[in-house]
């Protein structure tokens, strides 16, 4: 998985040349993450994180996945919903673990959807 930062510390050290001033820089607990939404239903299924939409192109068949990025934020948590083709809807959190974002050591994460008993799992280092 890639795991690309959210802000842009060239920016910031531009602005701090320009101005002649001493910046200090702020480490952000926020960056993003890719994650793979797997099927390993028997039926498609749509796995949406927060502010999606159910929409065909966020259908994943059985045995697909599709990727996304999502926001990482330390000690918080990631909103997940799917939906089958029968309306069944299923809703939930990812907490993300405690650690510090390390892009040397980056996160992967990945959300599983079983089709037994209405619910998805999180797996991977990103999550606890």
């Amino acid at each position: 998985m890639r795991i690309c930062t959210s802000i842009s510390l060239s920016a910031v050290l531009a602005m701090c040349l320009i101005s002649n001033t001493g910046c200090e820089l702020v480490s952000t607990d926020q960056d993003t993450i890719e994650l793979e939404l797997f099927n390993d239903a028997s039926d498609p299924i749509h796995i949406l994180l927060e502010n999606e939409a159910r929409a065909p192109s966020n259908q994943i068949q059985p045995g697909a996945a599709r990727i996304v990025t999502a926001r990482f934020m330390q000690n918080g948590s990631l909103f997940v919903a799917a939906q089958n083709n029968l309306g069944v809807d299923v809703f939930g959190g990812c907490p993300f673990v405690d650690e510090e974002f390390d892009s040397e050591n980056p996160f992967t994460g990945q959300i599983i959807y079983t089709g037994e008993g209405n619910f998805f799992t999180c797996t991977g280092s990103a999550f606890k």
